[in-house]
């Protein structure tokens, strides 16, 4: 009862505040008396005195916008009525006031109302040619900053400003990202190379524990890409006038001392900052006001304040533009700020919707493989499908929003969107297959030498360097199948029968970059011993040719990783263990990760059962159940024949709230750096932090891989969908972020065909993440660091399934083992290859991933020759020809370098 009236009474209050602080609305025949003028201007005056300015010591511009969630407290659906108003209303301002300028980011938002008001649409073109319209932020959306990989970040900025230049002739060099929640180290790079020069942010205003250092500077991004970017709050009504940013923030704005120069990151220390600053001020301000979230954009009541204001000279209305033209004039006396830029707030939305994370990547890699196959076999005469590639590419795009892919959004958005990424992947899965039914057709599968009762099985590698992997074959109900290669050799294999059918897996070596190979299915059941286990009594052991593990049967964690190769044990305590944390942040539960969770841990019991599961020719398995509080948790720890992985499966059914569960590896390396991959390249943070800053990142994001390593052996940890950890408290281990079950934010009170208003009278509680939760994740013992080891390769295989196509005995043009093209340069990977935007070249993406000088050597089919070669920028344009000779492109790379190769064929 008492929790009830606790919950009620929340309620309550929530409702009231709303009341009292909602938005005004906005009468579009507002008149403002000069009397109501004064006493706004004395308000900004008197406040200004406070924090010792009087308003001619400022140069103000003000700037009319309207940040727009794509949703948020609303479902996606609502979104468009939300932009056509908030669109609707800066023309008739621009219309009524000759002095209002708007700026508007986001293509996604415009290319709604160009569908859904094309007249609307036209007035906007219109204002954009008159300068009273400025378009920013070239990214598709605004997007989360950590999660989404590196070719979606370049198809954010390039499908975003290709629509820019199509609709409104001009692309954007400002980007525009007030919102999102922190900022990896490689967008510096990403933006300059298609077309940005300036940045805009306001969210780093929002840190919990220390204040960002600097208000404009250069961030310098891992390659050695700058943009000018300035940080600077929101002024949305009823505060729009700059009194946080000159009184929190005043010391950020200090300039450098004259004809110092300093390059700062997380490791600096505040004193070297703090002494590095003059007593010079940059007095340039910009007020940007307007109603967000929502929309709706400045209202008529704030537009003849700033205009009030302005006839007092105290501030002018401009754009985005003309405040950065004034804030290049401090280039000579501001920092370079070489970093990520790390948001010390909202650090649980790498982990909020774990199934969401898992979509997201699944699509990410779903779309680059049907783009690979489909440009490739387009060479045999298959059609492109641009159109329905470029469709997906945007429905993925869109939500990786900020407040769609981090998992803080209302329930009913992700009710829609679930179907959606089943359609995503099932469309784009056709695409593959009919790729992959070309490539069958046009090979030679007869084996040799002949043997009639032999199915042949076309296997392909889109990754652009030789590999192995597991392989998955459909079966039908009474098939049963063994595999052997071209040489006629067997190769160790198992058959499943999941819930998603039956189905014969085994374990595919030596199949060529970019290329196929051609192995046999053969009637029978396969054959042969597959790794080790022993039941010793109180621990089960698993072993094969290159790892041995050792599983404890009481609490069913990992005690033991034996690198065979090298002899090292590298585990010094549980590996695998589970932890679960009583997770309860102040304010925003979806988002936050609580500074205090630590403090405040879940007992773990020890499993139920500890059982050795199935043993075949391929694998060998344990199966470790336990109940956690109201949780059913379920793995299955799996060592697979010649491979050096430990698969980790994991099947929870969740049913917490206020829980984050983590898994932890305790090792035995020694290292100052802990690697972990991010958007096209790599961050190393420290595994002993120093500074204050580096100590508010506990918990911090990741791409496809983890890795530890003391120069000379290390320990890797890949996942399929998870996107944030954290160290253990001696530096010396990582625990991967599992499941956050969280509450959900309640919906918008003009939310539509939501369940859940902010006026309920009785919540209906509703919490993240509740129910099925299957992933997997694997450990990697390897040599030497993660250069050394090119682990980027293992994030990649383990993501990036080889593919299979059943097909029958024919003669082919093509041999039965080829590569459509090879990469030479063991630390340069090919990232994408795609058809160009305008004309039939392939577009090829190559990335420099050791984050050292490397050179590369493409080179392609033997009787496909090179007519021409230029290297683009990220938009394919502003092409600079490379050299080349017969089929085959050498190049250098620099630093974590992404290049983009346009090349002509015959």
């Amino acid at each position: 009862m008492k929790k009830y009236l606790v919950a009620v009474t929340a309620l309550v209050a929530w409702a009231l505040m709303g009341a009292v602080f909602a938005p005004p609305k906005d009468d579009p025949n507002y008149q403002m008396g000069k009397s109501k003028q004064g006493l706004y201007l004395r308000i900004y005056q008197n406040n200004l005195k406070k924090n010792g300015f009087q308003p001619e010591d400022l140069n103000v511009y003000s700037i009319g916008q309207s940040h727009i969630d794509a949703a948020w407290r609303w479902r996606l659906i609502q979104t468009h009525k939300k932009c056509l108003r908030t669109f609707g209303k800066a023309i008739s301002h621009i219309e009524k006031y000759p002095f209002f300028t708007y700026s508007q980011s986001a293509p996604q938002y415009y290319e709604w109302v160009q569908q859904e008001d094309p007249a609307l649409f036209a007035q906007i073109q219109e204002a954009v040619k008159a300068g009273r319209w400025e378009v920013v932020g070239g990214q598709w959306i605004e997007p989360d900053g950590n999660m989404p990989d590196g070719e979606s970040y370049i198809r954010q900025r390039l499908y975003g400003q290709r629509f820019f230049l199509t609709n409104f002739g001009q692309i954007s060099d400002f980007e525009w990202v007030l919102d999102s929640f922190g900022y990896n180290w490689n967008l510096p790079q990403i933006m300059k190379k298609s077309g940005a020069k300036y940045m805009w942010t306001s969210k780093l205003t929002w840190n919990d524990t220390t204040v960002f250092p600097f208000h404009l500077f250069y961030w310098e991004g891992v390659d050695g890409s700058q943009l000018l970017t300035h940080i600077c709050p929101i002024s949305p009504f009823p505060a729009f006038f700059p009194y946080n940013e000159l009184s929190d923030f005043k010391q950020t704005r200090y300039l450098l001392k004259p004809g110092l120069k300093l390059v700062a990151n997380y490791a600096t220390d505040p004193a070297v900052i703090q002494d590095a600053r003059s007593t010079d001020w940059m007095n340039v301000v910009a007020i940007v006001y307007g109603l967000g979230d929502g929309g709706v954009g400045p209202i008529e009541k704030e537009i003849l304040i700033q205009k009030a204001m302005a006839d007092k000279g105290w501030t002018k209305f401009g754009t985005a533009h003309q405040l950065f033209a004034e804030l290049e004039k401090y280039q000579d006396r501001i920092p370079v700020w070489k970093d990520e830029m790390y948001l010390e707030l909202h650090r649980g939305v790498l982990t909020t919707h774990a199934w969401l994370k898992r979509a997201n990547r699944e699509s990410e890699s779903l779309l680059r493989t049907a783009e690979v196959i489909r440009t490739l076999t387009g060479k045999l005469g298959l059609s492109y499908p641009a159109p329905e590639l470029l469709s997906t590419w945007k429905t993925v795009l869109l939500y990786q929003f900020h407040d769609i892919l981090p998992g803080s959004s209302i329930p009913e958005v992700y009710e829609d969107i679930r179907p959606s990424y089943a359609t995503i992947k099932n469309g784009v899965k056709g695409l593959i297959d009919d790729g992959l039914k070309s490539l069958a057709a046009a090979v030679d599968t007869r084996p040799q030498p002949s043997e009639p009762g032999l199915q042949p099985l076309v296997v392909m590698n889109v990754l652009s360097w030789p590999r192995g992997g597991l392989v998955e074959v459909a079966l039908n109900s009474g098939e049963e199948f063994k595999v052997q290669d071209d040489q006629g050799r067997e190769i160790p294999a198992e058959i499943q029968s999941p819930k998603e059918g039956k189905r014969l897996v085994f374990r595919a070596d030596a199949i060529p970059a970019l290329g196929y190979r051609v192995f046999y299915l053969k009637p029978g059941a396969p054959a042969g011993q597959g790794p080790a286990v022993a039941d010793s009594g109180d621990a089960v052991t698993l072993e094969n040719e290159l790892v041995k593990v050792k599983v404890d049967k009481q609490s069913g964690f990992l005690t033991s990783v034996l690198d065979k190769q090298s002899g090292r044990e590298l585990l010094a305590g549980y590996g695998n263990q589970l932890f679960a944390f009583n997770d309860r942040p102040k304010m925003y539960s979806a988002w936050d990760i609580s500074p205090e969770y630590l403090k405040r841990p879940y007992k773990v019991d020890m499993a139920k059962s500890v059982q050795i599961g199935p043993q075949t020719p391929l694998s060998s398995e344990v199966t470790v159940s336990r109940k956690f509080r109201h949780s059913q948790i379920r793995q299955i720890i799996r060592l697979v024949k010649g491979d050096p992985r430990v698969y980790l499966d994991w099947d929870i059914n969740f049913d917490e709230v206020d829980t984050l569960l983590k898994t932890g590896f305790d090792t035995t390396l020694q290292g100052n750096k802990v690697a972990a991959e991010i958007a096209y390249a790599v961050i190393e943070y420290p595994t002993h932090p120093e500074t204050p800053a580096q100590k508010a990142q506990f918990e911090v994001p990741c791409q496809k891989w983890i890795d530890l390593s003391d120069g000379t052996q290390g320990l890797a940890l890949l996942n399929n969908g998870k996107y944030g950890f954290s160290l253990n408290p001696t530096g010396t281990g990582y625990r991967l972020s599992l499941i956050k079950g969280a509450h959900y934010p309640r919906a918008n009170p003009g939310a539509e065909n939501v369940s859940h208003h902010l006026w309920s009278p009785i919540p209906r509680f509703q919490y993240t993440d509740a129910g099925e939760n299957y992933f997997t994740i694997a450990l990697l013992p390897h040599p030497g660091d993660w250069r050394q080891a090119k682990i980027w390769r293992a994030g990649y295989e383990f993501n990036t399934p080889l593919l299979a196509a059943r097909t029958d005995q024919h003669a082919g043009a093509w041999p039965a083992s080829a590569s459509f093209l090879t990469l030479e340069g063991d630390d340069v990977v090919i990232g994408a290859i795609k058809k160009a935007e305008d004309d039939d070249d392939l577009v090829i993406r190559l990335v420099e991933a050791a984050g050292k000088d490397s050179r590369a050597v493409l080179k392609f089919r033997e009787n496909w020759k090179v007519t021409a070669a230029a290297e683009t920028d990220l938009l394919e344009f502003n092409p600079q020809a490379v050299p080349f000779s017969g089929n085959s492109i050498a190049l250098d790379l620099t630093r974590f370098e992404i290049k983009t190769l346009k090349v002509s064929l015959k």
